[in-house]
């Protein structure tokens, strides 16, 4: 079964950059790696590591590092661990 999933960044225009790749890893974490993903504005961090030459400032290439270590972004910001945490537990609910 496939999940589609509609986030609602503060940001539209730089929506998919950030927010899109974090759900789509919490979702593969939650056993749905294929789910279709259809962010917030961090505008002096983006300036200091960003790259204003690329399409949303960097922002997939700071998303892409912040990724690859998932487990200590989730260990720093509990908010999104918990997050985590209740998708695993509706899904195991719906496949009940």
């Amino acid at each position: 079964m496939s999940y589609r999933v509609l986030v609602i960044s503060e940001d539209p225009t730089h929506n998919g950059y950030i927010l899109a790749p974090l759900i789509g890893r919490i979702l593969q974490e939650c056993g749905k790696p294929n789910a279709k993903i259809k962010e917030n504005v961090f505008l002096s961090f983006l300036t200091a590591y960003g790259d204003s030459r690329r399409a949303g400032g960097g922002r997939d290439l700071l998303m892409e590092a912040t990724l690859q270590n998932y487990n200590g972004m989730l260990q720093r910001c509990p908010e999104l661990q918990a997050l985590q945490g209740r998708i695993k537990m509706v899904l195991a609910e719906s496949n009940q």
